[in-house]
């Protein structure tokens, strides 16, 4: 899979989320990536964090519009 986005955009971002993290859930080099020990953590949060977000989002939905 390739993604339409610059290097120096990846590498910024690689930067950003280690700095808001304190390290790096994934492994990189120039042509591969691979979670880190900590990636899953991350990833199930990051789930969690959508569902909770798809959740509300219907909530409101129904709320707004109700049957």
């Amino acid at each position: 899979m390739q993604l339409v986005v610059s290097q120096p955009a990846i590498s910024k971002a690689i930067a950003e989320m280690k700095h808001a993290l304190g390290a790096l859930p994934f492994d990189h080099s120039a042509h591969s990536v691979g979670l880190a020990e900590c990636g899953p953590q991350l990833v199930e949060r990051g789930r969690i964090i959508f569902d909770e977000i798809k959740q509300g989002a219907t909530k409101i939905e129904e709320l707004c519009d109700p049957p």
